[in-house]
């Protein structure tokens, strides 16, 4: 993906340079945790944007023709991204396993990146210097890395639905950090009775947005059961679509099966990249998942709730041979990360 935001790159370079000059740059100082190591055969770069976008007329498309669709309208709006070239593989930032923050809130860091902790946890780690967890849970996770299991910096965490293994280390983690938790209303309102404090609370409902520093969370629809994790009511399951500062744009669809509104979360959000689950039994396996990536029009995607118990037997080699042409699969181990 572009290394610029929906800001232009050219004003960010300008930026980066002035900070350069007066010694407070941080994109890149060696004291911070990132090591960029650019695939051996690496194109020559992504491209930026301009600054300027052109108007796009979005018209309906039916299911089987919206890879393209997609695909022809980021050929409209940008220059074309090196990664989707043949024989050009994504860029990508390597952390050494199990990475520790060494930076402050509001601190700069190079890139955006998503670091899978298991089963359907993630931790971004934003442009701006925010930290951000995805649905943490991190103690009783048999695939989450021993040095993810207590994170020494939670800014925000954001909850897909109920169930324990996603609500997971949410009310301990709050309390410690002073998170913000984002959560469908239901949800949220369990979360307050449990412990979370209710002035770090934000409860959208499905299609509402919340802005915490800069980063936008919405919440899409997902099919699914819910309940919170002592059997009580905590709404319906959600998908997030998280936009973070810089306008990267990800879309966790969270625990669910296919479904045909996901050509409006493509056509309406338009994510960079795209976390669905595979593992089937409780979500939607690979077969499934392979129909949703064509649907979204999104060109990356980041497997999860796969792997963790024997009874998600759905894996990313299977979701590779399936997935339409011209789409990268990010097979990721668990504490591994990928730049966006």
């Amino acid at each position: 993906m572009t290394a610029g935001g929906r800001g232009g790159a050219g004003g960010r370079a300008e930026q980066d340079e002035r900070e350069r000059d007066d010694g407070r740059g941080r994109a890149n100082n060696p004291s911070l945790p990132l090591e960029h190591i650019p695939d051996p055969d690496e194109g020559g770069g992504c491209g930026a944007d301009d600054g300027e976008e052109d108007e796009v007329i979005r018209d309906l498309v039916q299911p089987h023709h919206v890879g393209e669709q997609r695909a022809g309208r980021e050929g409209h709006r940008k220059q074309p991204r090196s990664h989707l070239l043949k024989g050009s593989p994504p860029r990508r930032t390597v952390l050494p396993r199990y990475a520790r923050s060494t930076y402050a809130k509001g601190d700069d860091v190079a890139e955006t990146t998503l670091t899978w902790l298991g089963h359907a946890s993630f931790r971004m780690d934003t442009a701006g210097g925010q930290r951000i967890y995805i649905d943490p849970f991190l103690n009783g996770n048999p695939k989450c890395p021993e040095g993810e299991q207590t994170p020494e910096r939670v800014d925000v965490i954001a909850v897909t639905h109920g169930h324990g293994d996603h609500v997971g280390d949410t009310v301990d983690l709050a309390q410690k950090h002073g998170a913000t938790v984002v959560a469908l209303v239901e949800l949220a309102g369990w979360l307050g009775k449990n412990g979370v404090d209710e002035g770090k609370l934000l409860n959208p409902n499905k299609g509402g947005t919340v802005d915490v520093d800069g980063t936008k969370f919405t919440l899409t629809n997902a099919f699914h059961s819910g309940s919170a994790p002592d059997g009580s009511y905590a709404g319906e399951p959600s998908g997030i679509v998280v936009t973070t500062s810089d306008g990267k744009k990800v879309y966790f669809a969270g625990d669910t099966c296919v479904f045909g509104d996901m050509q409006l979360i493509g056509r309406i959000y338009e994510p960079d990249v795209a976390v669905l689950p595979i593992g089937d039994h409780f979500t939607m396996g690979p077969k499934e998942a392979a129909v949703a990536i064509e649907l979204l029009g999104v060109k990356r995607i980041v497997p999860c709730h796969w792997g963790t118990f024997g009874l998600l037997t759905g894996t990313p080699g299977e979701l590779k041979q399936l997935a339409p042409s011209g789409v990268t699969i990010e097979d990721v181990e668990p504490g591994g990360s990928v730049t966006l």
